[in-house]
């Protein structure tokens, strides 16, 4: 799945004013506002998360295997294969991925 280009996400924060507000933003809020202020005022990048960059690639080979019928899978993608439903090339995006 290709990256997003961080120009065309909407911000949170702009001219000053708060436009888009999500639960996620939400909690990262709640949990630590001085992060919040960091990703979503000041736009500073976030360090990389293991889990967080795994987790993406396992959900970008999924959405290849049900939109292609490729079998792309890693290790733990693979591993619940047996509950996954029959590829279905109609499916134009079958995984939401967000960052």
């Amino acid at each position: 799945m290709p990256p997003v280009a961080e120009d065309s996400k909407p911000h949170s924060i702009e001219g000053g004013a708060l436009r888009r507000l999500s639960v996620s933003q939400l909690r990262k809020f709640a949990l630590c506002e001085r992060a919040w202020f960091f990703a979503k005022v000041l736009r500073l990048p976030e360090r990389p998360l293991k889990a967080r960059d795994l987790g993406t690639a396992i959900h970008a080979q999924l959405d290849h295997y049900l939109r292609t019928g490729e079998d792309v899978l890693g290790p733990l993608a693979a591993a619940g294969k047996h509950l996954l439903p029959a590829p279905d090339l109609g499916i134009t995006n079958c995984i939401a991925v967000r960052a």
